[in-house]
């Protein structure tokens, strides 16, 4: 979804439909940790995996209503992070019923959340470290204060540039030896 945010953006706009995002962001080491479990993808690999992915959402949802939230905050307490959601993108929830709270902490449990990774150092290469560092620094603003915040997002377009520049000279000898 995250890279096909654009043409999502275009076919509600052709059919009048006003789009909202809920970005839900989950710490890069665990998702890095979860793709080398689950596709054995080294550490390096999924950390660019994860800065492509939510530097292509973040920047495409910027011109509409948004919502950005923590995965681990979701698994922890689904109900605040609904509120907020509603509040911020403009969305009055159908009216919970017990059975529906129930079955909404059945299936979102704080046990889904496999890799539990602290925000520390992490062995790449200087760049990518920071890199990773302050995009997730600059989403945890946005999460904390607004989806809007000037400051966070001049730091997701400073990484954004830079990240784009290194895949002009990276990328296609990466792609040919995929």
């Amino acid at each position: 979804v995250c890279r096909l945010m654009p043409f999502w953006l275009r076919n509600l706009a052709d059919n009048q439909i006003v789009p909202a995002a809920v970005l839900v962001t989950r710490s890069p080491f665990e998702v890095a940790r979860s793709l080398t479990a689950r596709d054995g993808v080294g550490m390096e690999h999924a950390l660019l995996m994860w800065l492509r992915h939510v530097l292509e959402i973040e920047i495409h949802t910027r011109t509409i209503k948004r919502c950005i939230v923590r995965y681990s905050h979701l698994l922890a307490d689904w109900r605040a992070v609904a509120e907020r959601v509603g509040a911020a993108i403009g969305v009055d929830w159908p009216e919970r019923t017990p059975e529906t709270d129930a079955d909404i902490s059945a299936f979102l449990r704080p046990e889904l959340r496999h890799h539990i990774v602290p925000n520390g150092p992490v062995s790449v290469p200087p760049p990518l470290a920071e890199w990773v560092r302050r995009v997730n620094e600059a989403l945890d603003e946005l999460c904390r204060n607004g989806s809007h915040v000037p400051g966070a997002l001049r730091i997701l377009d400073e990484v954004r540039h830079d990240f784009d520049r290194a895949c002009e000279v990276f990328g296609p000898p990466f792609e040919e030896e995929a």
